[in-house]
């Protein structure tokens, strides 16, 4: 599960909050405040059916209530959450709120 949440930004300025900063691949990113990850709903559109075997979105239920996780609390609570897959049919949508710990798992599709 991830717990860090980054913005692609044009250009860096220091605003409270935001950051650190980093550069990948000629793009600035920052990682964004809670307050500003807590507003976002973020849609995901399924184009194929998605299935256990086919590398599922996975949550860890609950965990978007806790805001910005460190490492350490991540791995404490995917220890202690089990994950649940988010399985949806083609043409379906998972709406879902960034700051839950989250995860795609590879396809294990032959």
């Amino acid at each position: 599960m991830a717990p860090r949440y980054g913005a692609a930004l044009c250009e860096k300025r220091e605003t409270l909050g935001w950051g650190p900063w980093s550069v990948k691949e000629g793009v600035r990113y920052a990682h964004a405040p809670t307050l500003a990850l807590e507003q976002i709903l973020a849609l995901r559109v399924h184009l194929d059916d998605s299935t256990e075997t086919n590398g599922p979105l996975r949550i860890l239920p609950g965990t978007h209530t806790r805001g910005v996780l460190t490492d350490r609390e991540l791995q404490d609570l995917d220890s202690r959450i089990d994950s649940v897959a988010c399985t949806v049919r083609k043409g379906g949508v998972v709406a879902m709120r960034p700051l839950i710990a989250h995860a795609s798992s590879k396809s294990n599709r032959r």
